[in-house]
């Protein structure tokens, strides 16, 4: 997935969170037959699907 993908996607997303030691924005997709939780590398605006939230440290707010 591209971040161009992601982005027509993003009003169907949920935001998981961030996580500061991998510069990560965590979101969650659903459709009919699969949920996927996407990340958002910050600086490079590359997206990489993740396999699991294990060993993510997310955090809310500003």
């Amino acid at each position: 997935m591209t971040i161009k993908d992601l982005r027509r996607r993003l009003e169907f997303m949920k935001y998981m969170g961030f996580d500061e030691s991998k510069k990560m924005w965590v979101y969650s997709y659903s459709d009919r037959t699969n949920h996927r939780t996407y990340g958002i590398i910050a600086g490079k605006l590359t997206v990489v699907k993740l396999s699991s939230l294990k060993g993510l440290n997310l955090h809310f707010g500003k």
